[in-house]
C-alpha cells in the first residue's frame, strides 16, 4: 500500500498532524504500534495549561502559545476541556512569597491576553475555609489562576475521529520493524499479529513517536544519537472521601517542583514526579514505582492537617514519559518544553519535545516543513 504521507505514532501530535493534512485533502496514513492514545497521550496530568511554573524559566513564548491553545480548545471541544480554577497556597517557607505569586498570576493572565477566567486570590482565612484540611502554620494565603482540566484519552480520540472523517487512515497494533529508502520512496516493513509482515510505502515520512523517537529513528539510521531526555511523570488516583477537595490546588514540593491536586468526577488526581530514565527504561505501559508513590504521598502529606494519605487511599496509578529534547547542562526541570523538528533525510521529518497543550502548533510547524 502506498500513501503520500505516513505518520508513525498515533498520540496527540501524530493524530493532529493527520487531522491537519487530511483537512487539506492530503493523503495520510498513521501507523501505531499499540492503539490510538494508548501511551503518553493518555498519561498526562489531565490539563491543557500554559504552564505557570515555566514563568520561572522565563519561557514567555511557550506560556503565551500554550495559553492561546488552551483557550482555543476549551471553546472548540468543551466536552473534553473544561476551564477551572487552580489555587496556589503560599507558606512562610515557600520558595516565593505571596506577592510574587500574585504577580506571577497577573503575568499569566497578561500572557493570555486577559482571556483566562479570573478567580480571586484568597487570604489565609479564606484559604482555610476553602481547604480546611490544609495545615495552618505558616500559611500566608493563596494565589488563584485559571487552566483547563481535560479527559486526555478521549480528547485525543476525538482528534483522530476528526482526522478519519477527513479521510485519514489509521492502522493500530502495527509495529514498524525496518525503514528503508529506495527510488525516492520510504519503505516501512511492519509486523502485525493478524497480518504477519506487511509493507507500506510513502513519499514523505513523519516520525511523531514522543519518548520512542530515538528507537524508531534508529530503524533508519543506526548512527542516530539520542535527542530525547525521557522524564517519567507518575500520578495517583485518590478516593474522594480520602481527600475531599472542593477545587484544584498546586503545591510547591520540598525539591522546588510542583504537585497538582485535581478534582475529577470519580476520584482526585495527584501528581506528578519527574524522574529521568535511561533508554532501556523507555517502554510501553510503564508503571509507577514505590519511590514514585512515596514521593507524591510524602509531599502532599506535608501540607495536610488531620489527614494522612496512605497506599490504602490509592485507587490506581499511572505513568507517562515526557519526550523532552536534550539541552546540554540542563536538568529536566530546566529543560524547555519547546518542540523541535529535524529533517534527517530527504522528505523525512522528526518532531520531538513540546507539551500536550501545544500539539496543534507542533503539527502546524511540522506541516510547514513538508
Amino acid at each position: 500500500m502506498h500513501s503520500k504521507h505516513i505518520v508513525i505514532g498515533a498520540g496527540i501530535v501524530g493524530t493532529e498532524i493527520a487531522r491537519q493534512l487530511s483537512q487539506d485533502k492530503e493523503q495520510v496514513l498513521v501507523i501505531e504500534a499499540k492503539t490510538i492514545s494508548s501511551q503518553t497521550s493518555k498519561s498526562s496530568s489531565k490539563m491543557l495549561h500554559g504552564g505557570i511554573r515555566y514563568l520561572e524559566n522565563l519561557d514567555f513564548k511557550l506560556v503565551f502559545e500554550a495559553l492561546r491553545e488552551k483557550n482555543y480548545w476549551t471553546k472548540k471541544l468543551p466536552k473534553y476541556a473544561i476551564e477551572a480554577p487552580f489555587y496556589l497556597p503560599v507558606y512562610k517557607e515557600s520558595k516565593w512569597p505571596l506577592w510574587i505569586m500574585k504577580l506571577g498570576v497577573f503575568l499569566y493572565n497578561l500572557l493570555s491576553l486577559f482571556k483566562n477566567k479570573k478567580y480571586a486570590n484568597l487570604s489565609k482565612k479564606e484559604t482555610l475555609t476553602k481547604f480546611p484540611y490544609l495545615k495552618e502554620k505558616g500559611l500566608r494565603g493563596s494565589a488563584a489562576y485559571s487552566d483547563a482540566v481535560i479527559d486526555d484519552y478521549n480528547f485525543t480520540l476525538e482528534i483522530s475521529r476528526m482526522a478519519k472523517e477527513n479521510g485519514a487512515h489509521f492502522l493500530e497494533n502495527l509495529i514498524v520493524k525496518a525503514i528503508n529508502y529506495n527510488n525516492q520512496k520510504y519503505c516501512l516493513i511492519c509486523y502485525s499479529e493478524h497480518l504477519g509482515e506487511v509493507t507500506y510505502t510513502c513519499d514523505k515520512l513523519i516520525i511523531a513517536c514522543g519518548p520512542f523517537t530515538d528507537q524508531v529513528v534508529r530503524l533508519f539510521d543506526k548512527s542516530w544519537e539520542n535527542i530525547i531526555l525521557p522524564s517519567k511523570g507518575s500520578h495517583l488516583w485518590i478516593k474522594h472521601e480520602s481527600l475531599p477537595v472542593k477545587s484544584n490546588m498546586v503545591l510547591q514540593t520540598n525539591d522546588n517542583r510542583i504537585i497538582f491536586i485535581i478534582k475529577h468526577e470519580k476520584a482526585v488526581l495527584i501528581g506528578t514526579t519527574e524522574t529521568i530514565l535511561n533508554e532501556n527504561e523507555v517502554h510501553f505501559d510503564i508503571k509507577a514505582t514505590n519511590d514514585d508513590i512515596d514521593y507524591i504521598l510524602n509531599n502532599v502529606n506535608d501540607y495536610l492537617n488531620g489527614i494522612t494519605l496512605t497506599r490504602a487511599d490509592i485507587l490506581d496509578s499511572f505513568c507517562g514519559i515526557r519526550p523532552l529534547v536534550k539541552e546540554p547542562g540542563k536538568n529536566s526541570s530546566k529543560t524547555s518544553r519547546e518542540h523541535k523538528i529535524f529533517n534527517l533525510h530527504h522528505n523525512m521529518y522528526i518532531i520531538a519535545g513540546g507539551k500536550y497543550t501545544t500539539f496543534r502548533v507542533m503539527a502546524k510547524d511540522l506541516i510547514k516543513c513538508l
